[in-house]
């Protein structure tokens, strides 16, 4: 998994990172997986780690299903949240954007910080997703449009980073920190 974007910030004793990371490897298998990766470190006066590191994965990952379509699966902490098909995804309100903002993010790591940090990268990398899947509609199903929209996600992250970045500052601060 090759990372493509890193963002951290220091919060009282604590340092906070989100990592973005794509697998080309899965693309060229027909598949898409994006993990987005969060940790939380205690810290002392001079920045220097204390402890142990909180870490979660969480992957977001588009792959043919039985029934020859196309499954958009989230899993954090290596425990699956959702699978749905793909093709009844048409915008970032649909079903898995709702469900992802009216889970309270301390479910997400039992951190609201990290919490907030995973909610927002898997929005974010959902959204552009769907926004990918509806640029690729002349592509015929499964595996060459899936590629398609790998390649399409792929010219994206730039903006999932962004997304990301400003989803999470708007978490982070709705909290009252």
């Amino acid at each position: 998994m090759a990372e493509v974007r890193s963002i951290t910030f220091r919060r009282g004793n604590f340092d906070y990172g989100i990592s973005l990371g794509w697998d080309e490897a899965q693309l060229s298998e027909g598949a898409i997986d994006f993990e987005i990766t969060v940790f939380r470190d205690r810290v002392d006066t001079k920045g220097n780690r204390i402890g142990d590191r909180i870490q979660v994965a969480t992957h977001v990952v588009v792959e043919e299903d039985k029934e020859g379509g196309a499954v958009l699966k989230i899993h954090v902490a290596d425990q699956e949240l959702f699978s749905l098909p793909l093709a009844q995804l048409f915008d970032e309100e649909s079903v898995v954007g709702r469900a992802l903002e009216s889970v309270h993010s301390a479910v997400y790591g039992g951190d609201p910080v990290l919490g907030c940090l995973i909610r927002s990268g898997c929005s974010a990398t959902v959204g552009q997703i769907i926004s990918c899947k509806n640029d690729t509609i002349g592509v015929e199903w499964v595996r060459t449009r899936l590629m398609a929209i790998g390649r399409c996600l792929r010219s994206h992250i730039p903006d999932i980073a962004l997304k990301t970045t400003l989803r999470a500052a708007r978490c982070v601060f709705s909290l009252g920190f």
